[in-house]
């Protein structure tokens, strides 16, 4: 239980729906989105461009990003009416499980400089929020076996890998809408990413093989049908045994963790956590 919280709070509390609804949060787009910084206004009012047309930004003080987490932690309690939360940030991707599948995996995003104070404020969600720092898996894969362990529980993300699942209820924080995807279009979106791979996260998929071939294949097929197709097209593109290495390796890497008992042994998360309660200014 969250016991200390920044003093924004007691000046939202009355506004606080007093409900029983359980969150479960994919906290990374809160650690990017408030280490962001601002955008430079000019004297006209207008964004400041730089030489290549791209907004100009300016740092933010730890103070702000601090400011602005309370912000959106309290907003998502007052908009989903939530009194209890489970969050997750992911820890030491290094030791995430799927680079033993695939040593590739997201090696797109290495190097990118993190924007300042990044560290020290994924150390203020979780020191100051009880936000849970997972490693060996991924934060998606912690939500996703959290929320199916609370069937009533709300998921708030913004990534499409977890929106594009079915079971409970999702809200995207990104655009503000709830999100209930059925099972057709859960097993449809995962295939075709298995077809199309992921270019974020450095997934090739079957090469030269797009969105319209993925469509046509899959579109409206059964779903149980569907791996038997994807695979059938890895096998011919990439002949018996390397279609089956492929097949493999993407597999593990797209498939979000269900079960407690899929965590890799080194993992940290060893079992579903207790709810925060959100404070209530006492």
């Amino acid at each position: 239980m969250i016991t200390s919280y920044n003093s924004i709070f007691n000046k939202n509390e009355e506004d606080v729906t007093n409900s029983d609804n359980l969150i479960i949060i994919d906290a990374s787009w809160i650690l990017f989105v408030a280490t962001h910084g601002n955008k430079v206004i000019g004297e006209d009012g207008q964004e400041v461009l730089n030489e290549k047309g791209n907004y100009t930004y300016e740092e933010k003080s730890f103070e702000d990003i601090k400011y602005h987490i309370d912000n959106i932690m309290i907003d998502l309690f007052n908009t989903l009416g939530a009194s209890k939360y489970i969050g997750y940030l992911d820890c030491n991707f290094d030791k995430n499980f799927r680079l033993k599948y695939y040593p590739e995996y997201k090696a797109n995003r290495k190097g990118k400089e993190k924007p300042k104070f990044f560290k020290e404020a994924k150390e203020y969600l979780v020191e100051q929020w009880g936000l849970i720092c997972v490693n060996g898996i991924e934060a998606d894969d912690a939500v996703n076996i959290t929320r199916l362990n609370y069937k009533d529980s709300i998921t708030v993300c913004v990534d499409k890998d977890l929106l594009n699942l079915t079971g409970t209820l999702m809200y995207n924080a990104k655009t503000n809408a709830f999100v209930n995807t059925d099972l057709n279009q859960a097993e449809y979106s995962f295939w075709f990413d298995m077809i199309t791979g992921q270019s974020g996260d450095n997934i090739k998929g079957i090469p030269g093989k797009g969105k319209k071939f993925a469509e046509k294949l899959l579109t409206g097929k059964d779903i149980n049908l569907m791996p038997g197709l994807v695979l059938g097209e890895y096998v011919q593109n990439f002949g018996i045994k390397l279609g089956l290495d492929e097949f493999y390796k993407n597999y593990k890497c797209l498939k979000i963790l269900e079960l407690l008992s899929e965590v890799p042994e080194e993992s940290n998360f060893k079992f579903i956590p207790e709810p925060n309660l959100v404070p209530n200014g006492q």
